[in-house]
C-alpha cells in the first residue's frame, strides 16, 4: 500500500505496470472504505489484498535491516505521526463529554496496546503495524533455505488456527504472522505466473468462483483485526484468487486507460496513507447518526483525500510529507 513515486507532467506515459498495479491498490483502498462504512457487506478481509500485491512486487535487493528500516519509514512513522493528530481530537471530545478519568486511561492503554484494541476512530491503524511485521518477517524467511522456509510458511498459515488468541498480541504483531501467508501467496503467484497459459480465463473463472463461494456463504467473511481467517483455508484461498484475479485483469485495464484517469488513478494511490488511517474519523463522527451510508462513504473519501491533497502540494522532502504522507 505504499505511495508510488511523484509523478509530473514530464513522467508521462506511465509504466503500464505500474498503472495496473495502482488500480488494484485503488480497489483495495476503496473496499477498506466501503467495508468500514457497509459494515454488514458480506466481503471481509479485503485488506489482505496489499499482502498479497506486496508478495508479488516483491524484491530480494534488501537485506532484513535495510527492509525493518524501509517499512518503518513508509509504515511505521505515519502511523505514530497521524496517532498523535487524531488523538487530539478524541481527547478534546473526552473531555467535553465528560468522560471520567478511568475511562480516559483506558482509552490512553488502548493506544499503547494498538491493534485489535484499537478502535473507532483508529479503525485501520493496525494493519500498518501488521504489514510492517509480515513484510519484516518474510523478509527473514526469504533468507533461510528453501526447508526453513517452507515450514516458516507452514507455521504462518497454521497460525490462523489460533487467531484470535494471537491478535491480543499488541500491535497486531499475531495477525502480521499470520498474514506473511498472503504475501508467499502473492510471490508464488508472479513466479508461476507465465506458466498459465490463458491468464485471463483463469483469473474470471478464479473471480466468479470466489465470489459464487461468498455469496452461497461456504467462505465466511474474515476479520483479521480479531484474528478471524473465517473458513479454514477456503475463505484465505478465496482472498488470494480474487487479489490474483485483480493483478490480471487490471493489465488488461491499464492498457486502455486514457492518460488523464491513470494520472487521477496514481494521485490517489499516493494518498494511501491519510485515505487508509483517516477515513474512519468522519464515521466515528457521523456513524451513529442517521445519514445515509451512500453520503457517509463520499464524506469518508473526500475528508481523507481533501488531507492528502494538502499534503501532496507540499514539499516533498518537508518533515511534514515524511511523517505524515511518505513517498517512495
Amino acid at each position: 500500500m505504499e505511495p508510488q513515486q511523484e509523478l509530473t507532467a514530464d513522467s508521462w506515459p506511465p509504466n503500464e505496470r505500474v498503472v495496473s498495479i495502482d488500480v488494484v491498490r485503488m480497489f483495495g483502498i476503496l473496499c477498506v472504505v466501503g467495508g468500514h462504512v457497509w459494515v454488514e457487506s458480506p466481503l471481509g478481509g479485503y485488506v489482505a489484498i496489499f499482502f498479497v500485491i506486496a508478495g508479488y512486487l516483491w524484491s530480494n535487493k534488501r537485506s532484513l535491516r535495510s527492509e525493518a528500516a524501509h517499512r518503518a519509514k513508509k509504515l511505521l512513522l505515519p502511523y505514530l505521526g497521524w496517532m498523535v493528530f487524531v488523538s487530539i481530537l478524541v481527547s478534546y471530545d473526552y473531555f467535553q463529554s465528560g468522560a471520567s478519568t478511568s475511562g480516559y486511561l483506558r482509552h490512553f492503554a488502548a493506544i499503547l496496546a494498538g491493534g485489535r484494541y484499537l478502535t473507532s476512530p483508529y479503525t485501520a491503524y493496525w494493519f500498518m503495524t501488521a504489514i510492517f511485521v509480515a513484510c519484516v518477517v518474510y523478509r527473514f524467511a526469504s533468507s533461510l533455505d528453501r526447508r526453513l522456509y517452507r515450514a516458516m510458511i507452514a507455521l504462518s498459515a497454521l497460525s490462523t488456527i489460533v487467531g484470535p488468541q494471537l491478535s491480543k498480541l499488541p500491535l497486531a504483531i499475531g495477525v502480521g504472522f499470520s498474514c506473511v501467508t498472503f504475501i508467499a501467496a502473492g510471490e508464488f503467484f508472479r513466479k508461476i505466473e507465465r506458466c498459465i497459459t490463458h491468464p485471463r480465463m483463469f483469473a474470471v473463472s478464479a473471480g466468479f468462483l470466489s465470489i459464487f463461494l461468498i455469496c452461497n456463504g461456504c467462505a465466511h467473511k474474515m476479520f483479521l483485526k480479531q484474528g478471524h481467517f473465517g473458513t479454514p483455508i477456503l475463505s484465505m484461498a478465496v482472498v488470494i484468487l480474487i487479489s490474483y484475479s485483480a493483478l490480471v485483469i487490471s493489465k488488461s485495464v491499464a492498457v486502455v486507460i486514457p492518460r488523464p484517469i491513470a494520472y487521477m488513478v496514481t494521485a490517489f494511490v499516493q494518498m494511501a496513507t491519510p485515505i487508509i488511517l483517516l477515513h474512519a474519523v468522519p464515521i466515528w463522527l457521523f456513524g451513529n447518526t442517521e445519514m445515509h451510508r451512500l453520503l457517509l462513504f463520499v464524506i469518508c473519501l473526500a475528508f481523507s483525500m481533501g488531507i492528502g491533497l494538502l499534503l501532496h502540494n507540499l514539499p516533498k522532502n518537508g518533515l511534514a510529507r515524511k511523517i505524515l504522507m511518505p513517498a517512495k
